[in-house]
């Protein structure tokens, strides 16, 4: 394999660069936030973490389902799709519906209380399964 006169010029350029943060580790202004958090005045560019006004469970699939019907899962943050580790969970019973990744199957037909947890966010939902 050869590599074309530019495509190593670009990689040996890439190789030379310094990425604050990363390669300024004896720079004693560091922090452990990588020197950019928000404590540091770091004047316009800060970000300020706000919390969710409203948070609910959202799905694609039958608004009424029964059982083997699917449903595609996730947690809404003020309109916005929080994504990351998920947690979800029915009370009575776990094995109300099989779940894979954020794919539910419905197993059994009833009443439950579906709950979704992603990162602190968390919201819950009721839901009615039909028989077949």
């Amino acid at each position: 394999m050869t590599l074309r006169p530019l495509t190593l010029i670009c990689v040996l350029a890439l190789g030379a660069c310094t990425i604050p943060g990363v390669n300024d580790k004896d720079d004693p202004e560091e922090t452990a936030d990588g020197g950019g958090g928000a404590g540091d005045g770091g004047g316009e560019d800060e970000y300020t973490w706000e919390p969710c006004e409203e948070t609910w469970v959202h799905y694609v699939g039958p608004d009424s389902p029964m059982v083997g019907d699917e449903w595609t899962i996730w947690l809404k943050c003020d309109g916005a799709i929080l994504t990351g580790p998920t947690v979800i969970r029915f009370e009575p019973d776990l094995g109300f519906a099989l779940v894979e990744d954020n794919v539910i199957t419905w197993n059994k037909s009833g009443e439950t209380l579906l709950y979704v947890q992603t990162g602190t966010e968390r919201a819950e939902l009721d839901v009615t399964v039909g028989n077949e």
